[in-house]
């Protein structure tokens, strides 16, 4: 990179986009949208309030988190100070960069500055300060967006299917959605997303898109809200160098645009550090040690006493290799990025060219502050207010973020046909096979088939109910992580969420259907049940065990930390449930008390139990056959409430009560899942 723009470390003046030609071209076809100035007008005037861009700075904060670490053969719990009375100030529409080595503390910083720190205890009078207001992490989080590391997305969508959905989720209800859709392709073509030879934001799913583009997509859902804070972890992971230098490029874009950007990034390009970043803060053991522009950065690491001046070496490259040796002094002494952050002030000119000079000349003094008043700070404070709660008036409702949500999980539904078919072509052929195993059932009553194929078509129904359940648990957990991603969108809200991830994505169409096919072509082709009424109530008992199994899968799912969690607590819990459903040992010869509890706590035995009940009911030709050596005992006929009496079992009578305590269970383990949704869905930082 040759132009002089890389070289004299001069940056732009809010506004000004620095033209390299590698991606000029494709920046100002991106800009040509009329409706780009506009978004770019109304996101720099707030909602019918004008607003600067936001000031956001932090000073003293301390971070501390404990660690159990294994130490002579016994855990230990250690206290770690990952931020150590840590400062730091961004300028309003400016892009700062966060470098240092692996561990030093600069996402533990960014997700502090974001309100989104979750681990660890903050301690000292450090606070976070937005326009000169203390701001609490709930309204951090409110009026911020955040790019984080990894890539949560919806794999059965499109990149355009999916910032059109943030697009209306997150852009002012009052714009049309016209309107929305266009923003969404604006941001798909800034980050060259719109078309790729092996890739298309309008047809190719996002499980099918690559890393690069996966990371591309994710940063676009955030560039395409309107929250004027954005803070970005390691957005380059992933990326290639002419990706990640467009990529940072439309940062500082956006940055013009009136929004302040905090970013993480590690070993950037030359091009990255001269033309796509305005401060540098070089973070070292839980401390700013430096913070300045990067012609000033430069100076001080590329000329550092001892070490020869390469021409060819990166800056930021120069930085990190000296976080390691950085001096002793300089790491317990911060006035140096502290007075470069008190130049940052309001009285402090917007463009960020009279803060190099003033770095570049000591002799100019910094500008001279004056006194908030208390008045003025609370004014400040409710300006601040007024304008969040306008904000939130402007999002859509709790219903328009159902709908939302609703036609993003039909579709994606819809897309995901395999699942689909895992459900529905087992649900037939195993209907089939039950029915031609234990066809004709009545036929049998004279033997002690009648008896046994009764009581092995209802276990084997439950194993298979149970079996198709497990698919419940995992598919919570996904979507437990998606809502977490988007908790901050979604404002938080999570009944619309839960409903629709629940009934439309797993309920309706996986654990309503298949089970009512399966016990349908199992209950004609065998004959089991007397009457069409017990059919019907078959088939009821039957949906109802899978719909409980899959509500008790979904709450794991949301409580589960990792997938071998989940997958491993779904499968014990099933286990247990079809060892004590009462087809092994009789519910009364239980060894202990405690097991017969648990098995009243199972809906294995209330389905297992309702099924028995049906098939029994109204039968009185049952026979018991023993063959002993060369005798033949038979001995009947009994009526279907002794058989199961014999066996411990309720009789039909109680088959109403087995249906509303599987409805009880259902309902119950429902609200518990939502519940886990609600509490402990959250992306742990």
């Amino acid at each position: 990179s040759s132009s002089a723009s890389i070289h004299t470390g001069n940056l732009a003046s809010p506004g000004q986009i620095i033209n390299t030609p590698l991606f000029a071209n494709s920046e100002q076809s991106a800009d040509s949208d009329a409706d780009s100035d506009e978004d770019a007008g109304e996101l720099l005037h707030g909602f019918g309030e004008s607003r600067p861009a936001p000031r956001l700075e932090c000073k003293d904060v301390t971070l501390r988190v404990v660690e159990w670490r294994r130490s002579a053969k016994k855990m230990q719990r250690t206290k770690l100070t990952v931020l150590d009375n840590c400062a730091f100030k961004a300028a309003p529409a400016s892009v700062t960069c966060l470098l240092g080595p692996s561990g030093a503390g600069k996402s533990s910083l960014l997700d502090v500055l974001a309100g989104r720190r979750t681990s660890g205890k903050l301690q000292g009078p450090g606070c976070v300060r937005v326009d000169n207001v203390r701001t609490s992490p709930a309204t951090l989080r409110q009026m911020s967006r955040y790019c984080p590391q990894d890539d949560v997305l919806p794999s059965r969508l499109t990149a355009f299917e999916h910032l059109t959905f943030h697009a209306r989720l997150r852009l002012p209800s009052s714009w049309p959605d016209k309107r929305k859709v266009r923003a969404a392709n604006r941001e798909l073509a800034r980050l060259g997303l719109t078309k790729a030879y092996d890739f298309d934001a309008q047809t190719t799913l996002l499980s099918k898109a690559s890393g690069g583009q996966r990371r591309r997509v994710t940063i676009a859902t955030e560039l395409v809200a309107k929250n004027r804070l954005l803070f970005c972890d390691e957005p380059t992971t992933g990326l290639d160098a002419a990706t990640a230098l467009l990529a940072c490029l439309r940062l500082r874009r956006v940055s013009r645009r009136g929004v302040t950007v905090v970013t993480v990034l590690h070993q950037p390009r030359p091009e990255i550090f001269w033309d796509a970043v305005d401060i540098l803060a070089l973070v070292v053991k839980g401390r700013v040690v430096f913070a300045g522009p990067p012609s000033l950065a430069a100076k001080k690491f590329l000329s550092r006493p001892g070490h020869a001046v390469k021409e060819t070496l990166n800056p930021a490259d120069a930085m990190l290799d000296a976080a390691d040796s950085f001096p002793a002094e300089d790491l317990d002494d911060q006035d140096r990025p502290r007075a470069f952050f008190d130049d940052l002030s309001p009285a402090a000119p917007s463009s960020q060219e009279s803060v190099v000079r003033q770095f570049d000349d000591p002799s100019i003094p910094p500008p001279r502050q004056d006194s908030t008043s208390s008045a003025r700070r609370l004014s400040t404070e409710s300006c601040l207010v007024n304008f969040l709660n306008a904000q939130a008036q402007q999002q859509p409702s709790a219903l328009a973020i159902f709908y939302l949500l609703a036609r993003r999980e039909v579709r994606a539904t819809i897309r995901d046909w395999p699942s689909l078919l895992l459900h529905y072509i087992p649900a037939v052929v195993i209907g089939l096979l039950l029915g031609v195993v234990y066809n004709n059932m009545p036929h049998h009553n004279d033997t002690a088939a009648g008896i046994m194929d009764r009581f092995g078509l209802s276990f084997v129904l439950c194993t298979t109910v149970g079996l198709s359940a497990l698919s419940a648990a995992p598919r919570a957990r996904r979507a437990a992580r998606l809502f977490a991603r988007e908790r901050d969108a979604l404002r938080d809200t999570a009944l619309p969420s839960f409903l629709a991830s629940t009934y439309l994505g797993d309920a309706i169409p996986l654990r309503l259907f298949p089970p009512a096919i399966l016990a349908v072509i199992a209950a004609f082709l065998s004959s089991c049940c007397v009457s069409f009424g017990r059919v019907v109530a078959f088939v009821v008992a039957v949906v109802q065990l899978h719909y409980s199994l899959a509500a008790v899968g979904r709450f794991i799912g949301a409580l589960a930390p990792r997938d071998a969690v989940c997958a491993g607590a779904s499968a014990l819990y099933l286990l247990f449930s079809l060892l004590l459903c009462g087809f092994f040992v009789s519910p009364s010869d239980l060894p202990h008390k405690f097991w017969k509890h648990v098995a009243n706590i199972l809906p294995a035995k209330y389905g297992y139990e309702a099924l028995n009940a049906h098939m029994f009911y109204g039968v009185d030709d049952l026979f018991i056959v023993s063959e002993i050596g060369d005798s033949h005992v038979r001995t009947g006929p009994y009526s279907g409430n002794t058989i199961l009496r014999c066996f411990g079992l309720d009789t039909p009578g109680h088959a109403k009560q087995k249906h509303f305590a599987l409805a009880i269970f259902s309902i119950s383990a429902e609200v518990a899942s939502f519940v886990a949704l609600k509490l402990f869905a959250r992306e742990r930082r």
